[in-house]
């Protein structure tokens, strides 16, 4: 086994190895944590635009209660309104 300063070659290449790992390890691990990132606004922005569909949506519901009330009242008003039975 070739030796350096005393040491086989053994050492440094399982030391350069290891390094190698971590390096790789803190690149996926950054780049995991852009993509989260990315997520967590794509996942921020389509909370907001359902809730705001679901405000439009309860809007009109509240304005087809409105209309159909009124209608209602109109009818009651113009077929003479005092019905009793």
């Amino acid at each position: 086994m070739t030796e350096v300063g005393g040491l086989g070659i053994y050492p440094i290449v399982l030391f350069g190895a290891v390094f190698l790992g971590l390096v790789k390890l803190i690149v996926i691990v950054s780049q995991m944590h852009s993509a989260i990132k990315v997520l967590e606004e794509k996942v921020k922005v389509l909370f907001e635009i359902h809730n705001k569909a679901q405000e439009e949506q309860n809007v009109w519901k509240q304005e087809q209660m409105v209309s159909i009330i009124a209608d209602a009242i109109k009818t009651k008003v113009s077929s003479g309104g005092n019905s009793t039975t």
